[in-house]
Formats: structure tokens, C-alpha cells, sequence
């Protein structure tokens, strides 16, 4: 496998790719004698596309994929790349248009997710997916972190297809920047003061605030001191005390929630 190739594997994340960027797709492999009905958008996509398609079986898939949780379908395409900060920044608040407004789509909400250091393709995935879900904007990770794995990309269901994912050199930069835009950056840590159930006075304001980015800790460590720094305000997810904290999707998914409520 080249550079110029990856893998995505996972029936919904295989679809997605096929709806939303057929020309990428180089390959296609599907396992032989299943029920592959649901398949059909994608073959049909291969063969206007002329790409090759073949039955493999189950051995010849996890071979490719790497994986036992291929769910029967592996598409090899160029990877879904990460999008320049410096450029989505004059393209999102510089030229007023977002990528979804020039296909005559609705816009995006002004919803960001930066990662601190999280871990485990799980969490990764899940967001990913719970960001295509409510619409937001994309996801933020330092380039010096993997970008989104294959099992990430199979966990997000076809999320990652439909948000900006945006490798920057410096996370504590990105957020500077995105803030000098007017964008609200909240960290989340479990020991703020401030309830993720109540409404930032910050979006209220004569100035307002052009959209919430969410940072997010590891769940061992948390937020580190110098993103603390860089963010508006901490805020934590109430809860009854019984745990120490929560998984960091989930912690994602109630805050991109509030936020979505916040700005609709």
C-alpha cells in the first residue's frame, strides 16, 4: 500500500466514501457469498467510475484491511487528507462561504472539537461521528498525533466524510487563531466551576461570538496547562459524583449537544 492510498473499511464509512468522493476510489473488495444488497450504490459507483470491484473471502479481507472488523466490504481510496488551517481560515471567515454553501447545502454550525492529546481510535471516531450528526464544522488535532485511523474512520459511520478535519502545527496557535475570529473556546475539565448546563454569557455579548470550540483532555491527564490558557473557559458536565469522570466521546457528544441547542 502506497502513501497515495488508504484504507476504509466498515459498510456505512465504505458507502459514505462512495457518496460523497467516488472519484478517490481505486479499488474495491467485498466479501464473496454475503448479502451485499446495500453494496449496491457502491459497486454501481465503481463501475461508472471504471474502477476494479472484486468477491474475496474473509481470510483476503482481514489480509487487506488488517482488521477483523471489516463488516465485509474494504475500499481502497487516497486518503481523506486534512485540510490546511492557514487556508480554512480565509476560506471560512475571510470569504463568508463555507464548503457546504456552494453546493447548495445547508450550512454548517459553528461547532469545533479540538483534541488535547485524546487518544484511542474509539473516541476518535465517535466524535467524528457525533460531529456529522448535529452539522458542525470539523475537527482540530496537532499534526504531530496520527490523524484518523482506518478503525477511526469505521467507528464514525461515514462522519468523517462530512467535517473539516484539520491537522495544525500548534494546537495553542489554532485556538489563538480561531479566538481572534471570534470563536468561544471552552475547555472541558471536569473540576471547573462552570456547568456545561448553563448558557455562555460570552454568546450573549455586544461583540458575540461566531461559534464554540470545544477542547478536549485525555482522559488520564486531562486538559494540559497551556491549552488551559488559551481557552475562554473551563467547563465541566454535571454529574452525580459516582465516577470520576466520563468516557471523553461521550463528555464530547453532551457538549456539542449544548452548543448546538446554544446556537440554533
Amino acid at each position: 500500500m502506497s502513501k497515495r492510498e488508504a484504507i476504509v473499511y466498515g459498510r456505512r464509512a465504505c458507502l459514505m466514501v462512495a457518496q460523497q468522493r467516488a472519484q478517490d476510489i481505486k479499488r474495491v473488495f467485498y466479501e464473496d457469498g454475503a448479502p451485499n444488497r446495500d453494496l449496491k450504490p457502491l459497486l454501481q459507483s465503481c463501475a461508472q467510475q471504471r474502477r476494479p470491484y472484486r468477491a474475496v473471502n474473509t481470510e483476503e479481507l482481514f489480509k487487506i484491511s488488517g482488521s477483523t472488523h471489516h463488516e465485509g466490504v474494504v475500499v481502497v481510496t487516497k486518503p481523506l487528507v486534512a485540510t490546511d488551517f492557514e487556508e480554512y481560515l480565509k476560506t471560512y471567515f475571510f470569504t463568508k462561504k463555507n464548503k457546504g454553501s456552494s453546493e447548495n447545502k445547508p450550512a454548517k454550525m459553528p461547532i469545533w472539537v479540538a483534541f488535547d492529546r485524546v487518544d484511542n481510535d474509539h473516541n476518535h471516531g465517535a466524535i467524528a461521528r457525533t460531529l456529522a450528526w448535529f452539522g458542525a464544522e470539523g475537527l482540530l488535532w496537532e499534526a504531530s498525533r496520527p490523524q484518523l485511523s482506518p478503525s477511526a474512520l469505521r467507528i464514525a459511520q461515514g462522519g468523517a466524510e462530512h467535517i473539516s478535519l484539520l491537522s495544525v502545527p500548534s494546537l495553542s496557535t489554532a485556538l489563538e487563531q480561531l479566538k481572534m475570529q471570534g470563536v468561544l473556546i471552552l475547555g472541558a475539565d471536569q473540576h471547573a466551576d462552570r456547568s456545561a448546563f448553563e448558557r455562555p454569557l460570552e454568546l450573549d455579548s455586544k461583540k458575540g461570538k461566531k461559534g464554540v470550540c470545544w477542547v478536549m483532555g485525555s482522559e488520564q491527564y486531562g486538559l494540559s496547562n497551556g491549552i488551559k490558557k488559551r481557552c475562554d473557559a473551563l467547563i465541566n458536565v454535571p454529574g452525580s459524583g459516582q465516577m470520576e469522570s466520563l468516557n471523553v466521546s461521550v463528555s464530547a457528544g453532551l457538549l456539542i449537544a449544548q452548543s448546538y441547542q446554544w446556537l440554533s
